[in-house]
């Protein structure tokens, strides 16, 4: 595998974040030196418009990671300046610059000394202290080290596919083949990925389930002679199933039932569209109706226009008594 194309994809993608973080930080306004006008600020909202189809997805992942890093940051506040030993007004008088002092009041006096935010602070600990399988990439999340994989695999397939071009067919063949056969699914690097730890080693309970992907892997290659085996699909039959959570796969994911049928995360994305379709009909029904009313208005008000020239008419020529 070349790791030169894996940089440059990398580079490239670098790139253009770089120049969409510096197009979302201008904010030179010709309308205006006071502030953007209407117009303006129209141009400005439509950039973080989604569509229907990405737009759930995208929006429930702002949701998550913005959520975490506000949990986070209390978590650091807490860690520096609040404890079991410490008095409460020591606490308050040590309120951060960039904090408001009420809402450094409600932290300390609302959230963090209560007795029940206190227990489920102690269970937390004894629950993050009790796990056996420690997470080994650091700050970076899991979806990004399946991002950064599949980067890596449609390098490697691409270089495959110069390969290929380049001998006959028959060796075409035979080299893909002993590529998928001998080739480490993604479910097994995912794996390698986030529980190896920089000493080259796993946790005791992530080794025994290490050596359990890799029998699925090689029970996989002898019964059909290729692993197609989903990274959903191989981490539920390793790690088992959990409703409403994606083992090992991190927040966010997109859940499978047990009959492998959508879960909530996919349901939730079916409900907005359908909603979306719904509020659409509606409107289009809404329209035609209002439509259809004006139409009748106008058609009465002309066929009452037409009566008023007939009686008009038929009294300058005498015949009202034919009315």
């Amino acid at each position: 595998m070349s790791s030169s194309l894996i940089k440059t994809k990398r580079a490239k993608l670098e790139k253009k974040r770089r120049r969409r973080r510096n197009r979302a930080s201008e904010t030179i306004f010709e309308c205006s030196p006071s502030g953007p006008c209407v117009p303006c600020q129209y141009s400005e909202k439509a950039k973080y418009d989604f569509s229907e189809a990405d737009g759930t997805h995208i929006d429930k992942a702002l949701r998550i990671q913005c959520s975490t890093l506000y949990r986070h940051r209390r978590e650091r506040l807490k860690a520096a300046y609040f404890s079991k030993s410490r008095n409460l007004k020591e606490v308050e008088r040590a309120c951060p610059a960039t904090i408001d002092l009420a809402q450094w009041r409600w932290l300390i006096y609302s959230y963090w000394n209560l007795p029940k935010q206190r227990e489920r602070s102690e269970k937390n600990r004894a629950n993050a202290l009790s796990k056996k399988i420690r997470s080994a990439c650091g700050a970076k999340s899991i979806a990004r080290t399946i991002y950064e994989l599949e980067l890596e695999a449609e390098a490697g397939s691409n270089e495959r596919e110069e390969e290929n071009e380049a001998t006959n067919a028959s060796s075409s063949n035979a080299t893909t083949s002993t590529t998928q056969a001998n080739g480490d699914p993604m479910y097994l690097k995912l794996w390698e990925k986030t529980k190896r730890h920089k000493n080259g080693k796993f946790d005791d309970e992530a080794e025994i389930k290490y050596n359990e992907f890799k029998k699925l892997h090689e029970k996989e290659v002898g019964e059909t002679g290729a692993d197609n085996v989903s990274v959903d699909v191989a981490y539920e039959k390793v790690l088992g199933y959990r409703s409403g959570y994606a083992r090992g796969l991190g927040k966010g994911h997109p859940v499978l039932s047990k009959d492998e049928k959508k879960g909530r995360a996919e349901l939730e994305v079916t409900v907005v569209q359908l909603q979306n379709e719904n509020n659409t009909m509606r409107a289009e029904f809404e329209h035609h109706k209002a439509e259809t009313l004006r139409k009748e208005n106008e058609a009465k008000k002309k066929q009452e226009e037409l009566e008023q020239k007939l009686k008009l008419i038929m009294e300058k020529i005498g015949l009202e008594s034919l009315t």
